[in-house]
């Protein structure tokens, strides 16, 4: 039995199986319809935290696949309050055939898959977005092709759960990550640590910098992704939260001749901490 917890832990085998079995179905999908490769299969859907996305497309996946998706709301389970972690997994374990938790604390996740007999898909925790990492990768395999190496991906933003994400999948995959962030919302130590590792088996290059413009310097076959950053409460913009008040365009363009707006993942603004 095989969890979804965090992009360190998948191969890059498996990255790459999981993106072209996302890129198949995608396909089969916009010529009419799936097979229902999931069906008599039910996901038991766990929000510790509510999500439009989250929710909205692992909903439509299930139906799409023949499935069925059950939604526990934070109200219905209070996980870890109500009922104990260890026997929310021993429960629904009886009655689904895989779970998907989005939580607060990553540690929740961890604990249910521990404890389940049922895969377990990490749809979003303090620690990382492994979901969202993957896409985004899939975004960029239909966008710039298979060849990753060399091509380079800048996050521009807090250290957070994404920004992990996406440091472990890039290193897995072989592109070159850098990432720029105010002072103070670094990413974690033991989370760059294992980005190293990762890096210097696939022969990626990292780089950590508080420069915004350091970090989405390059040529024209780098692939940034930019964001927002708002400082803590939500408000005040970059420039509270550390990072200069400079456009994406201005930022990215004459240095490497490449346009953020271009070649941007995303263009919304990310908190501290979590990200969507």
């Amino acid at each position: 039995m095989k969890h979804f917890l965090s992009l360190a832990d998948v191969s890059p085998e498996e990255m790459w199986h999981l993106l072209d079995l996302a890129i198949e179905l995608k396909e089969e999908w916009q010529q009419g319809g799936n097979r229902p490769l999931l069906k008599g299969k039910t996901l038991g859907m766990i929000f510790q935290k509510p999500s439009l996305r989250t929710r909205v497309s692992f909903d439509m996946a299930m139906l799409h696949l023949g499935g069925h998706a059950l939604y526990l709301s934070p109200n219905e389970i209070q996980l870890g309050v109500r009922e104990s972690i260890p026997d929310v997994a021993r429960v629904l374990s009886r009655y689904v055939d895989a779970i998907m938790a989005r939580v607060f604390a990553h540690s929740d996740v961890v604990t249910l898959a521990e404890y389940s007999r049922v895969p377990v898909i990490n749809g979003l925790s303090d620690y990382s977005h492994p979901c969202q990492g993957l896409a985004d990768f899939l975004t960029i395999v239909e966008k710039k092709g298979r060849d990753l190496r060399g091509r380079k991906l800048a996050f521009v933003g807090d250290g957070n759960n994404v920004a992990t994400s996406l440091l472990f999948g890039a290193t897995k995959l072989g592109m070159d990550f850098a990432i720029a962030t105010p002072p103070g919302y670094e990413l974690p130590a033991p989370v760059w640590e294992l980005g190293q590792k990762f890096a210097a088996e696939s022969g990626s290059r990292i780089l950590a910098t508080h420069d915004p413009v350091e970090a989405v310097r390059g040529g024209g076959r780098h692939l940034h992704r930019c964001l927002g950053f708002y400082g803590a409460g939500g408000g005040g913009g970059p420039a509270r939260a550390g990072l200069p008040a400079v456009s994406g365009e201005r930022r990215a363009g004459r240095e490497g001749q490449t346009r953020c707006h271009r070649d941007a993942l995303s263009a919304g603004p990310s908190r501290p901490g979590n990200h969507r």
